[in-house]
């Protein structure tokens, strides 16, 4: 598949020369991983559910092959739960997949929910669906622009790969998210909790000058 292919469906927007090291480096500032809630992500439907905590990663880990999340056999579907440990404003999500044909092949995103099984994914309105690349060995580790007004004041992703391309199981490498820490949520609720206050000019302060009994 091509780059502009992937592009014309809210895909990759990975760039198309190498990037340099004070790119990378840069992207690794905006990676989110430290921001996961890591014990608390879930799955459905894994070979091995220890294993999604495995795929959450480093930026700079992402080509790492020594740890992948599969899903059942001859069952390609996997859902992941994704809570963060404050809210977050996500600019784009970096998926790397297996081979060619047991990488996922679409993945649809939810924010801020915590129901999703597979009695409703298929039927729930997605916040964002994507379409990924096929060409893994052309570009493994493609990233994949998300719409920034739907993806503020994040608490939790769920994902949603519901087919591969052609294999009977899917595997993945890598997970990663781009965005920041929400620090209007932050300013926010600073405000609030002074704004709950009280302040002295709000209640009846004693008089200091009123005549004393018997003057």
């Amino acid at each position: 598949m091509s780059h502009s292919h992937s592009h014309s469906h809210g895909g990759s927007c990975a760039d198309e020369h190498a990037e340099t090291a004070e790119e990378e480096a840069a992207r690794g500032l905006e990676s989110l991983y430290r921001l996961i809630d890591h014990n608390n992500i879930r799955v459905f439907n894994a070979a091995d559910e220890a294993c999604a905590r495995k795929v959450f990663r480093p930026y700079e880990e992402r080509n790492a092959r020594d740890e992948s999340l599969q899903s059942e056999e001859d069952d390609p579907e996997l859902i992941v739960h994704v809570p963060f440990t404050s809210c977050v404003k996500i600019k784009s999500i970096t998926i790397c997949g297996g081979s060619s044909e047991n990488s996922p092949k679409n993945v649809r995103v939810f924010v801020n929910r915590d129901d999703v099984d597979f009695s409703n994914a298929s039927d729930l309105e997605p916040t964002q669906a994507l379409e990924l690349i096929d060409d893994v060995n052309v570009q493994a580790d493609a990233e994949y622009k998300l719409r920034a007004a739907k993806f503020q004041r994040v608490q939790s992703v769920t994902l949603f790969f519901d087919e591969n391309f052609g294999a009977d199981e899917t595997e993945i490498y890598y997970i990663g998210f781009r965005g920041e820490f929400d620090q209007e949520i932050t300013r926010k609720a600073v405000i609030a909790t002074y704004e709950s206050k009280p302040m002295l000019e709000d209640h009846k302060q004693p008089t200091t000058n009123a005549p004393r009994e018997g003057l």
